[in-house]
């Protein structure tokens, strides 16, 4: 029962929340709110997004209990408080929203290169926000969080505006619950990031059954949750052979649909992981 309770305070209801007022904004903000130019529903996009932030932010991340400050912390070192995970999570979040707001804007009537760069200064700025508010909580303002904010949205342009390369290349996540923290955006016990290199892309392979696989690089960190040993601690890379769920989805189906979900997350034991604890190096 606790493992249920814990599994809706910290997914369920979270994305539940999250995805209704997204919902909301990017699908019925010119009807709900009559707005009728493209830029009053890019403007009302970041306004609801920093909301969002902002209530999340007071919630779950203690915004509010500290005076301004900055925080020095390094990117993927073994004696920092998460082995570097969280600085993916920022690179990973912001690629995200990059992509998914510039396909908004786009949906909204702006040319594919307007929307990406509204998509990635709204990225961009949404993040920012999330660091303004950590330095008014125990976290503080970290620049090396807001250089993986920015290297996560130069990716999401990268791939909005290059076709080549959205068709050869994904970023992902995998995710397995631990229930170790209230929000599933700090639960890196359970979290992995990986770059995914589909072989569809390749000619040659292209209309063969290997273009079913792809080739995967990831990172993911464990023992960083109440640490008190860094001897105990994981910082691991692993280099793997995964399953295009989405292709394989498509040619199940024989459909021409894009399942993007699958671009954004893995889904668990999809992939064979030989994985290398830099810890041990």
């Amino acid at each position: 029962m606790k493992s249920l309770s814990s599994l809706i305070k910290s997914i369920i209801l979270p994305v539940a929340v999250l995805f209704l007022i997204l919902f909301f904004v990017a699908t019925r903000a010119d009807a709900a709110l009559n707005f009728e130019s493209k830029e009053s529903k890019v403007l009302a996009t970041n306004i609801a997004g920093a909301a969002i932030i902002s209530s999340w932010g007071f919630m779950s991340w203690d915004y509010g209990t500290n005076t301004p400050h900055f925080t020095k912390e390094r990117y993927f070192d073994r004696n920092t408080s998460h082995g570097g995970a969280d600085k993916m999570g920022h690179f990973y979040t912001n690629y995200v929203l990059t992509e998914l707001l510039s396909g908004q804007f786009r949906a909204w009537g702006y040319s594919t290169p307007h929307a990406a760069k509204l998509g990635f200064w709204s990225g961009l700025g949404l993040l920012a926000f999330v660091e303004l508010g950590d330095s008014v909580s125990d976290y503080g303002f970290s620049y090396q969080d807001f250089v993986m904010d920015s290297l996560g949205s130069v990716m999401g342009y990268l791939r909005f505006t290059q076709p080549q390369l959205a068709g050869m290349l994904d970023i992902r996540v995998e995710y397995i619950p631990t229930f170790n923290t209230g929000d599933f955006f700090t639960d890196y016990e359970g979290l992995k990031y990986l770059f995914a290199f589909k072989l569809k892309s390749i000619n040659s392979l292209a209309h063969s059954h290997f273009n079913l696989l792809e080739l995967q690089l990831g990172y993911y960190t464990r023992g960083y949750e109440h640490i008190t040993n860094y001897k105990q601690t994981q910082r691991n890379v692993f280099f793997a052979i995964g399953i295009n769920i989405s292709e394989t989805l498509r040619t199940v189906f024989n459909t021409k649909r894009q399942y993007k979900l699958f671009q954004y997350i893995q889904p668990p034991y999809t992939h064979l992981a030989i994985a290398r604890d830099l810890n041990k190096l």
